[in-house]
């Protein structure tokens, strides 16, 4: 369904033919989880102080490889991720998804999306999305996922988590109908393993350079991952803080804008997709430094700064 975003630093309101939000950690700040990624895996270390003063520099992924690998440092044992990765999830049920107990802003945004067909893609590893209405109230463990095409053969295999999404109907076309994607994972099901290291990263974008590689940019018939989605759709990014850490997302919007240059010479490219990146503008930690912001605009993104409780009352800018 198109829809019209208003934008302060624009004169007419955007059209957004086929949107689609990208929803980050931020949501689960907002509506109340006090939990940082950083904390949450110092807790799994076991380690009650001195840890997180040897942590400035690095990236999420490379604090989680760095647990991982000081829990066996003299030999790798393809037991040990798995029990950490369930320490990972054991945390996030118990923090992430409790603490966000009055979920307004997941709410919102799910009836918002379920009401208009927006899909929603989430780096979030926890449920939080799947406490609105839409599901039924279901117990979460009991939403199944829905497999646009195959599902996994192992549960080994995180990179399947491409093609899986929660949806309360049968999904015939990803561009144009809801879903909730959980891109990296998702805790309470055993066939999606999370995307959580440098080397799953790795991996996963290879696996996306890969479906890039081979998309018809001009048929979306048969499109089944949220890569397809990411590519194609117009995106409305929030609560993501897009930094360096977030390799696939970076590479992935790169992507997009060379490919669609290339594919679309010689015609207007008003008529591209569009990306409209909206962050706070209240927290000083936010703040776009003049680079990032210089990377984003020659991508066509538009970044726009919001107070926090106003990105997720999306009702009040999308019409």
């Amino acid at each position: 369904m198109a829809i019209k975003i208003k934008i302060p630093t624009q004169k007419e309101p955007i059209e957004l033919k086929q949107p689609a939000f990208l929803v980050g950690n931020g949501i689960n700040r907002a509506d109340g989880c006090s939990v940082s990624w950083e904390q949450l895996l110092i807790d799994i270390s076991g380690r009650k102080t001195g840890l997180k003063k040897h942590l400035a520099g690095l990236t999420y992924p490379e604090i989680a490889e760095m647990l991982l690998s000081q829990l066996l440092p003299e030999e790798y044992d393809e037991e040990i991720k798995p029990k950490f990765i369930s320490g990972v999830k054991s945390r996030i049920k118990n923090h992430i998804e409790n603490e966000a107990e009055s979920n307004d802003c997941h709410e919102n945004l799910v009836k918002f999306a379920f009401e208009h067909d927006f899909p929603i893609l989430t780096t979030n590893f926890d449920r939080n999305f799947l406490k609105a209405p839409c599901f039924k109230e279901q117990n979460l463990d009991s939403i199944k996922l829905q497999w646009i095409k195959q599902p996994p053969k192992t549960a080994k295999d995180y990179q399947t988590m491409k093609n899986a999404c929660f949806s309360p109907k049968e999904i015939s076309n990803i561009h144009s109908e809801f879903a909730i994607w959980p891109i990296h994972g998702v805790v309470g099901k055993k066939t999606c393993p999370l995307c959580l290291t440098n080397w799953d990263y790795g991996n996963y974008c290879a696996k996306i350079k890969e479906i890039s590689k081979t998309k018809d940019w001009d048929d979306q018939q048969n499109d089944s991952t949220w890569i397809d989605i990411l590519l194609d759709n117009d995106l409305i990014i929030m609560g993501l803080g897009l930094n360096y850490d977030e390799t696939d997302l970076r590479f992935l919007l790169a992507e997009r804008c060379i490919k669609r240059k290339v594919a679309n010479r010689g015609k207007d490219e008003k008529t591209n997709p569009k990306i409209i990146y909206i962050y706070r503008k209240e927290a000083e930690e936010t703040e776009m430094p003049f680079g990032k912001r210089e990377f984003f605009e020659s991508l066509g993104i538009i970044c726009v700064k919001m107070e926090q409780d106003e990105i997720y009352e999306v009702e009040k800018y999308l019409k």
